[in-house]
């Protein structure tokens, strides 16, 4: 376990949501696509893309039902879209752990993050959502990996 305590910027985002189980053979994999289809056409799918995962609940406390996960995808200051919603996420220190590994496997790392890293760092959450940071080369196809970042808001204790 890599876990770093970065200060992450804040972001203006495109967002889309999704509720029900953060399992990977639910219907977040069509969530990415749906913003996919939205942004492709709008210029936004570049290759310099940063798109975010955000989970807003514990899954630990929280109906698997009623779970909301947010596939976002950074805009320029001043994007407006009447499709879509346009939402500011704030930044700030971030427990940070570099992922490379398989979708069914993220849930499993951020609970690694909050037992065994978080109670011995001397931090503690924040109120800030955690998020998945996806750069534009995040899916290896020969290995069928996703690479990204595992972001946990955090404060000093």
């Amino acid at each position: 376990m890599d876990v770093k305590v970065e200060t992450r910027p804040g972001y203006h985002a495109a967002t889309m949501r999704y509720v029900g189980p953060y399992a990977a053979d639910g219907g977040i994999h069509e969530l990415w696509e749906r913003l996919e289809r939205w942004a492709r056409p709008r210029g936004l799918w570049t290759q310099d893309r940063v798109c975010l995962g955000v989970a807003h609940d514990d899954p630990q406390t929280t109906v698997a039902t009623q779970c909301r996960y947010d596939a976002a995808i950074v805009v320029p200051a001043g994007f407006a879209d009447g499709v879509i919603e346009i939402v500011d996420l704030d930044g700030g220190p971030c427990a940070v752990e570099r992922f490379v590994g398989k979708a069914a496997e993220i849930g499993a790392a951020f609970a690694n993050i909050f037992a065994v890293w978080l109670p011995h760092s001397g931090y503690q959450l924040d109120d800030r959502p955690v998020y998945e940071l996806y750069r534009a080369d995040f899916f290896d196809v020969a290995t069928r990996d996703i690479r990204c970042d595992l972001c946990v808001p955090v404060r000093r204790l």
